[in-house]
C-alpha cells in the first residue's frame, strides 16, 4: 500500500488499501485451499475473511484522516462518526479475552462510548455506536447476544440522555441487563450488567474538562458554519452605512444652512415693501427716506414693537408730528399690519421646515451612531465558539425548545456567553434544569438564563457563565405631594453578559408630564443596553429623542449603576442624577459627579465614578426627592440596616425622606437599594 500510495491518484486511495486488504487475506487462503483440497465452505470462510480485512482497512483509512479534523474543531460527518467508531470496537475486540474476575475490560469501555455518544450525540449516536460496539464485540465466541443489547441500550439511553449522564446510565444498564439475561441463561449475563454498570460510574465521575472535550467529537460536522467571513463582510457593511448616515446628517445640515441664508429676511422686509409700493409715488418721499430717515424709521420701529405685542396699528396709533406731516400714514398704517402677519406667517413656516430638518439630522446621527456602535464591537476579537453552540443546540432541543439559532461568544476574559433563540410558543421550561443540563453538557457551570427582548418572533435565551457574586435588588417610590403617579421611572437587570446593571431617571417636574419622560428615557436606555449598545451611544440616542421629542421643553436625567458580578467592578453613569452611596467594608461613601441632564444641549456627556465591590457591600441609588434629604439620615439607615432584605432597607429611607418633607413640597422619591453577595 505505502509503495503505490505515489503512483495511485487521490481520489482513488480510500479504494487502495481495502482492495490490498482484500487480497492480502483471501487469495493467500484461496491458494492453500487449491493445494491442499479445502472443502468449499472454508473457501467461503477465506472469502468472508477477505471482506472484514478490506472493510476494516477502509473504515481506518477514513479514521486516519481524523485526528486533525477533531483538532481543528471542525466536526465530524455522521460516515466518519461510524468509522471511529468501528475502528474502535476493532480495537476493543483484541482485548475482549483478557478478563478479569469474568470482567472484561473492553465491554466496560464499549459501554462507556456508548453511553457517551447517547448522552451527547443523541439517539442517533447512540444507535449507532450500539450497533457498530454490538456486531463487532459480538464476534468474540459466546458474545452473540451483545449485538442486540448494546443496539437497543444505545437507542433508548439517547432518548433519555436529555435528563442527564444519571438518567442516560440507568436506560443503559436496564436495557443491557434485560436482553442479556433473555439471552444468556447462565451465570455470564451478571458479568455483562457488572460491566455496564462499572461504565456508568466512569461516565458519571467524567471530570467537566474531559466531558467538553470528548463530547465535541459527536457534533456533526454540517452544522458548524464558518463566521469569519460573515462577520468581516457585516462589520465592512455597517460602517459604510454608518458612514453613509452621517454624511446624509451633515448634508442636511449644510442644505438648511444654505437655504436659511438664502431666504434669511427680518423686519426689514416690511419696511421696504412700503417704501416701494406705498411711498414710491409720494412728492414726500425724499423728505421721509431721505432728509428724516432717522426719524421715520423710529416710527416703523414703534410700529413693529406694538404688533409683536399683539395690538393693530391705526392712524390713532401714530405719533402726531408723523400723522399731520405724512400724507399716506392711513394707508401706511393699515398696510403694515397686513404685511408684518404675512411676514410672521412666512417666517413661522420657514422655522418648522428648520426644525424638521435639524430632526432629521439629528436622527440620522443617532443612527450613525448606532451603526458604528455595531461595527466596532465587530472590530473587535469576537471569537465564537460553534463546538460549544452545536453543543448548546443540542441540549435545548432535547429539554423540548423549538431552537432556531445558538450563538456562542467567547468574551475578552475567555467567558463564553450563549444566545439562543426559540419559538416563542414553547419557552417555558423550568429555568434551573434547562440551566443545568447545558453546564453538564458544555462543561462550564452556567447561572440562570436571562430572557432578552423578542427579536423576529423569537424568545431569546442568554446563558453566560456562573459569576461568583449576585445582586439583590428593593425598591420603594413615592409620588410628589399631590400626584397620583411617580414620575421617576426605575429598571433593574442582567444584561446577558455578567453585568447587572440599574437605570433611573427622573421626568422634569412631578406627576404625569415628568412620568412620561422619564418613562420614556429609562425603556429606551434599557431597550438598547440590553441589545448591547455601550453607554455613551445610548446616551447621544435617548438625549436626541428627548430633544425632537415635542416643541416643547423635555428634561430627565438618567443614572446608570453597572456592577461587573465576575470582578465586582462598578461604575456610575450620570448625567444630571443626584449623588449614589456606597457601602462597604463599614464605610459609607457618595458617588456624585456634576453633569447635565438630557433634553438640554445636543453634546450631553456622562459623569464617571468608578469604584470596586464585594460580597457584603450594599449601593443606593435615589433620585433627588430623596438625595436631598439629610447625609447624615441616609448613613445613619444604611448602616443600622445593612444586611437586611433590600426591600426593607429601600422602603426604610424612603419614608425618612418623605418626612423630612413635612416642611415643605414633597418631590418624587425613588430609593434603590442593591445588596452583593456571594453566588452560592
Amino acid at each position: 500500500n505505502y509503495s503505490l500510495a505515489r503512483m495511485v491518484k487521490s481520489r482513488y486511495k480510500k479504494i487502495t488499501a481495502p482492495s490490498i486488504s482484500f487480497a492480502a487475506v483471501f487469495f493467500t487462503g484461496f491458494m492453500m485451499a487449491l493445494t491442499q483440497n479445502i472443502p468449499i465452505n472454508a473457501v467461503l470462510l477465506y472469502l468472508a475473511e477477505g471482506v472484514m480485512a478490506g472493510s476494516v482497512s477502509f473504515f481506518m483509512t477514513i479514521t486516519a484522516e481524523l485526528p486533525v479534523k477533531i483538532k481543528n474543531g471542525s466536526g465530524l460527518k455522521t460516515s466518519e462518526l461510524v468509522s471511529l467508531l468501528i475502528i474502535t470496537g476493532v480495537l476493543l475486540l483484541a482485548f475482549d479475552p483478557f478478563k478479569i474476575y469474568g470482567i472484561s475490560p473492553a465491554r466496560v469501555l464499549a459501554a462507556l462510548f456508548i453511553m457517551f455518544a447517547a448522552r451527547y450525540g443523541g439517539e442517533n449516536c447512540g444507535a449507532a455506536a450500539g450497533i457498530a460496539f454490538g456486531v463487532i464485540l459480538g464476534l468474540s465466541e459466546g458474545s452473540g447476544h451483545l449485538a442486540g443489547g448494546y443496539a437497543l441500550a444505545g437507542l433508548l439511553s439517547g432518548l433519555f440522555g436529555a435528563w442527564g449522564r444519571f438518567a442516560c446510565a440507568l436506560i443503559f444498564i436496564v436495557s443491557n441487563a434485560a436482553v442479556s439475561v433473555a439471552g444468556v441463561r447462565d451465570f455470564s449475563s451478571v458479568y455483562i450488567i457488572a460491566e455496564t454498570g462499572i461504565a456508568a460510574l466512569m461516565l458519571v465521575a467524567l471530570p467537566k474538562f474531559a466531558v467538553k472535550k470528548l463530547s465535541g467529537i459527536f457534533i456533526p460536522g454540517n452544522i458548524l458554519p464558518k463566521v469569519d467571513g460573515y462577520k468581516n463582510m457585516l462589520k465592512y457593511r455597517l460602517a459604510a452605512a454608518a458612514e453613509t448616515a452621517f454624511d446624509v446628517s451633515q448634508s442636511v445640515k449644510a442644505v438648511t444652512g444654505a437655504i436659511s441664508r438664502m431666504t434669511g429676511e427680518d423686519e426689514n422686509y416690511i419696511y421696504t415693501r412700503i417704501q416701494n409700493d406705498i411711498c414710491g409715488g409720494c412728492v414726500k418721499r425724499s423728505v421721509c427716506w431721505e432728509y428724516r430717515f432717522d426719524s421715520t424709521m423710529r416710527v416703523f420701529y414703534g410700529m413693529t414693537e406694538q404688533v409683536k405685542n399683539g395690538k393693530k396699528t391705526g392712524l390713532e396709533t401714530l405719533p402726531s408730528a408723523f400723522a399731520k406731516f405724512c400724507v399716506n400714514a392711513e394707508s401706511i398704517a393699515d398696510n403694515f399690519n397686513r404685511l408684518f402677519y404675512e411676514y410672521a406667517a412666512k417666517l413661522s413656516a420657514q422655522n418648522k421646515v428648520t426644525e424638521a430638518r435639524i430632526v432629521a439630522s439629528d436622527q440620522f446621527i443617532s443612527l450613525s451612531v448606532m451603526l458604528q456602535n455595531l461595527a466596532g464591537e465587530l472590530a473587535g476579537d469576537i471569537i465564537l465558539d460553534t463546538d460549544t453552540a452545536a453543543l448548546a443546540k443540542t441540549t435545548l432541543e432535547r429539554a423540548g425548545l423549538s431552537v432556531t439559532d445558538v450563538i456562542c461568544i467567547i468574551g475578552d476574559r475567555g467567558r463564553p456567553a450563549i444566545q439562543a433563540y426559540c419559538a416563542r410558543s414553547n419557552i417555558k421550561v423550568n429555568a434551573k434544569k434547562l440551566s443545568a443540563a447545558l453546564s453538564e453538557t458544555v462543561g462550564i457551570e452556567f447561572d440562570l438564563p436571562v430572557t432578552g427582548d423578542e427579536v423576529g418572533g423569537d424568545a431569546v435565551l442568554m446563558f453566560y457563565e456562573k459569576p461568583p457574586l449576585k445582586i439583590t435588588a428593593g425598591t420603594c417610590q413615592h409620588p410628589g405631594e399631590g400626584q397620583a403617579v411617580c414620575g421617576d421611572s426605575f429598571n433593574c437587570f442582567n444584561d446577558g453578559r455578567g453585568h447587572y446593571i440599574t437605570i433611573l431617571s427622573d421626568g422634569m417636574g412631578t406627576g404625569g408630564r415628568a412620568a412620561v419622560d422619564g418613562s420614556m428615557t429609562c425603556s429606551l436606555s434599557s431597550k438598547l443596553l440590553k441589545a448591547g449598545f455601550d453607554f455613551d451611544c445610548v446616551l447621544k440616542i435617548v438625549n436626541s429623542a428627548l430633544l425632537v421629542k415635542s416643541r416643547d421643553e423635555s428634561l430627565a436625567t438618567l443614572d446608570i449603576a453597572s456592577v461587573d458580578l465576575y470582578t465586582g467592578e462598578t461604575s456610575f453613569y450620570k448625567a444630571g442624577a443626584a449623588a449614589s452611596v456606597i457601602s462597604r467594608k463599614g464605610r459609607v461613601v457618595k458617588a456624585e459627579k456634576s453633569s447635565l441632564p438630557l433634553g438640554i444641549i445636543r453634546d450631553v456627556e456622562f459623569g464617571r465614578v468608578s469604584g470596586k465591590v464585594s460580597a457584603g457591600d450594599m449601593l443606593v441609588i435615589m433620585s433627588d426627592g430623596a438625595a436631598d434629604c439629610t447625609p447624615a439620615m441616609i448613613k445613619e439607615e444604611i448602616l443600622k440596616n445593612k444586611g437586611k432584605p433590600p426591600d426593607r432597607t429601600a422602603g426604610i429611607i424612603a419614608g425618612r425622606a418623605k418626612d423630612e418633607y413635612k416642611s415643605g413640597k414633597q418631590d418624587d422619591i425613588t430609593v434603590i437599594v442593591l445588596n452583593v453577595d456571594e453566588n452560592i
